[in-house]
């Protein structure tokens, strides 16, 4: 088994290039596999890290990575490393400067059903004249994108928390969950997975608090209500 960890502030001369950890499950302990460093400066490779399934077929697991800080703080990208030689199976990018494209990870299995594994990454700081703060991306494991979540709400920032859910709808593909904050509030949103569209949201306390979604089973409690804003291209 191999599990994986970052190290985002990982220095080389002094500056934080982010390190990716990979280790295999050993009793007593857990041995050392590779490790792999940023390319540039302020990279922060390893703010997040996931296994994926083993996409390159050579029978490991493979690891995909966020580096938010990008180049020089520019445009944050994501790797998908082999987990078995550590080589660079594929790079995804944002789209515009210090997003923090990658700052979270997501395998969401196949969405789109072309039999390629997608991923979704947060870009919490993504700022385009006429659009609210932030954005989550879903792009198909080949490179292609397959859609952009944002919000149409003034003031509000999307992407701050993202994580995939179990098949909450029953198509038999997972589910994405993440955050549309605005000011001290913050609102959990679930979408299909497959689709986009938005299953139900849950408004939360605060922007700080967790306002997590809770489920028995596959129902999903009954205090989510109907969205305000989100949207997808």
């Amino acid at each position: 088994m191999v599990k994986s960890r970052g190290s985002p502030f990982a220095n080389r001369i002094g500056r934080s290039f982010g390190l990716v950890v990979a280790l295999a499950a050993r009793v007593p302990a857990q041995q050392q596999q590779w490790n792999h460093l940023g390319d540039h400066a302020a990279d922060a490779l390893g703010w997040s890290v996931t296994y994926v399934p083993d996409v390159d077929g050579d029978g490991v697991v493979d690891l995909l990575v966020g580096a938010p800080g990008g180049d020089h703080w520019i445009v944050g990208t994501a790797r998908l490393f082999s987990g078995a030689t550590r080589n660079l199976i594929r790079e995804f990018q944002g789209d515009t400067k210090e997003d923090r494209f990658g700052r979270i990870v997501a395998d969401l299995g196949d969405v789109d059903g072309d039999g390629v594994r997608d991923f979704a990454f947060s870009a919490p700081d993504r700022d385009v004249p006429g659009t609210p703060r932030g954005a989550i991306f879903v792009v198909s494991g080949n490179g292609t994108p397959i859609r952009t979540i944002t919000t149409t709400v003034t003031g509000n920032q999307v992407g701050l928390a993202m994580t995939y859910v179990g098949d909450v709808d029953g198509d038999g593909v997972r589910e994405l969950l993440y955050s549309e904050t605005s000011g001290a509030t913050g609102t959990y949103v679930l979408t299909s997975g497959r689709t986009g569209a938005t299953i139900r949201s849950h408004s939360g306390g605060s922007k700080g608090d967790d306002a997590r979604a809770t489920s028995t089973g596959t129902a999903w409690t009954t205090t989510w209500s109907a969205p305000t804003g989100s949207s997808t291209t």
